[in-house]
């Protein structure tokens, strides 16, 4: 299952102190509504800020593994 962000109108990331280490993998740690239309996503080397006027959905997602 992958969740899908329509119409984002706005976008901002910032590297966490170890973005640069290659041997630390991404992995989502939270992802919380900050506001009417504004989501944080936080991952081990990331936050991410939107802001979106579409509603969020989820998707199946199949890998092509």
């Amino acid at each position: 299952m992958r969740i899908v962000f329509p119409e984002i109108t706005t976008y901002t990331e910032k590297n966490g102190g170890d973005a640069l280490d290659d041997k630390l993998m991404d992995g989502l740690v939270s992802m919380d509504w900050v506001g009417d239309n504004q989501v944080e996503i936080i991952t081990c080397k990331k936050e991410i800020s939107l802001e979106l006027t579409g509603k969020p959905f989820a998707e199946k997602w199949v890998s092509g593994i």
